[in-house]
């Protein structure tokens, strides 16, 4: 809203040239060897998202190569430690040593979403699609289920039929596009913007995941501040989910980035990675140096190892942990999206508050 109000001043002026020359390099890549769903997703700045939440066969990995890493599962135990210390009052966690809450630059240091371009919502109601979106599908794979939805949404058992894995290639341009038409469905409602619905994806996604989907160039998409939306949804969920007691209450908005902002805050519940070996050559290759990696792939893109003094899935360990210590990772000097990632610095502070500074490498 800032930037609609007063785009002229300098902040403002230096974000929307930064978006200016990202959508002007983005129209280029039509010569870029790099696949259509590629493009398509860096067209609408998803592309550095969608790499963190994919599970890869990473480059090297210590002395091996091709290690499977798996997608990141959700610490249950610690996202509800979190969520009891959240006061909707102050939209913050409430620490034994003060306040903290997430932040625009947590998302997009982890997340590497944009922040600049039109607000997400309130989503328009998509008209007959239940129709038109069975219509569109028809056809695109052999042997795929009947069309099955709800009134909130297609089903998402519907949508894995056009998983990329489930088809022959090569796979036919038609065939690519309705591919990743259900995948962006599945980023918005279930990762992005997670909703109480188990079982379908909200249809208020589906002309986003249309617009995207049948791109040809960059000026057919919208450009979206994804990261913004994501922040307050991730909010809103910390709200709601404070006040639930049913058992069955669940986190609503994006508990992935919540999750990754507490391994990156907290040594509480984290697993050890190689955070200083750089990315490999053609590991998460960006020919624009745009849609580089972020602080976030660090933790889903790294072999993820605990030690067997390292507490996990443990709620009464973390809510203790939480009580008494406070660890901040504080970078220096290099770029964010840098690969390997910058030096860090470890702020410890007990209960008695004062801060000591504890270099990381010994």
């Amino acid at each position: 809203m800032h930037m609609v109000n007063k785009p002229a001043t300098p902040y403002c002026s230096k974000i929307m040239e930064y978006m200016h020359k990202k959508k002007e390099k983005a129209k280029h890549l039509a010569v870029v060897p790099i696949g259509n769903v590629e493009r398509r997703l860096k067209w609408a700045g998803l592309l550095p998202f969608a790499r963190l939440v994919e599970a890869t066969m990473s480059e090297v990995i210590g002395e091996r190569v091709g290690t499977p890493i798996k997608r990141l599962q959700q610490d249950h135990s610690l996202l509800t430690s979190l969520v009891d210390r959240w006061r909707p009052e102050t939209h913050t966690f409430h620490f034994r040593w003060g306040e903290m809450a997430p932040t625009l630059q947590d998302v997009s240091f982890l997340l590497g979403l944009p922040l600049a371009g039109q607000p997400i919502g309130p989503l328009a109601e998509p008209v007959l699609w239940d129709e038109e979106m069975p219509a569109r599908f028809e056809g695109t794979r052999a042997g795929q289920t009947e069309f099955l939805c709800e009134d909130h949404g297609p089903k998402c058992d519907w949508l894995l039929n056009f998983e990329v894995s489930q088809f022959t290639p090569p796979m036919s341009e038609a065939q690519i596009t309705r591919s990743l038409e259900a995948y962006i469905l599945w980023l918005l409602g279930k990762v992005m913007f997670t909703e109480n619905h188990q079982t379908t994806i909200n249809r208020r996604f589906i002309p986003i995941a249309l617009e995207i989907a049948e791109a040809q160039t960059a000026d057919d998409i919208i450009q979206r501040s994804w990261g913004s939306a994501v922040l307050a949804a991730t909010y809103r969920g910390l709200c709601n989910a404070c006040t639930l007691v049913s058992p069955k209450s669940g986190l609503l908005g994006c508990p992935l980035f919540l999750q990754l902002w507490s391994w990156e805050r907290f040594p509480i519940g984290r697993p050890d990675i190689d955070a200083e070996r750089p990315f490999g050559a053609n590991e998460l290759a960006d020919p624009d140096h745009i849609d580089m990696p972020t602080f976030g792939i660090l933790w889903t893109r790294r072999e993820r190892r605990f030690a067997r003094d390292q507490v996990r899935n443990c709620y009464p360990a973390f809510t203790e942990c939480c009580g008494y210590t406070l660890w901040v990772y504080r970078r220096h000097g290099l770029d964010p999206a840098s690969p390997g990632g910058p030096p860090t610095v470890m702020v410890a502070c007990g209960p008695s508050g004062g801060p000591v500074a504890v270099d990381r490498e010994g």
